[in-house]
């Protein structure tokens, strides 16, 4: 499944701006029940994120989210973000590691690095977690701003 923008879908909800500002991209809050498939969850939701335009990295790379009880530490009013002052275009496809799962242990490892546009979450570039190339995405996200030429 590919999700453009921010249409409909179960797996994550648009959060709305609380002032009538408009600023190009959009912000989301994961739905972990339908990520993760059942209430209280704890695991990770991955986010494979290959960006296209000025200032971006030449190799995709993979961002985390902790689950805990079936939540994400929500520091901000959302989870993520697809926002950029210059035209960036966004792919990401989107997995969960349960944490009985095989690679959880290997997602924890992670750091955050403040690279890329993953901000303060863990990450890594992916070919520093070959572990992952067999893994299929739950879905797929895309994000192209109207302006995009």
């Amino acid at each position: 499944m590919l999700i453009h923008n921010d249409e409909a879908n179960s797996y994550f909800e648009t959060v709305k701006p609380k002032t009538s500002y408009k600023e190009d991209g959009f912000k989301i809050r994961w739905n972990v029940k339908s990520i993760a498939g059942k209430e209280n969850a704890n695991g990770f939701i991955v986010q494979l994120v290959d960006a296209e335009g000025p200032k971006t990295s030449d190799e995709p790379y993979y961002e985390a989210w902790r689950v805990e009880n079936g939540k994400t530490d929500h520091l901000y009013d959302h989870d993520d973000v697809f926002r950029s002052k210059d035209q960036v275009k966004y792919h990401t496809q989107v997995f969960w590691i349960d944490e009985t799962d095989e690679l959880y242990q290997k997602v924890t490892k992670w750091e955050p690095t403040m690279m890329f546009f993953a901000g303060d979450l863990p990450a890594a570039l992916k070919s520093e977690a070959p572990y992952m190339k067999d893994r299929d995405p739950l879905f797929e996200r895309e994000y192209i701003p109207e302006r995009w030429n």
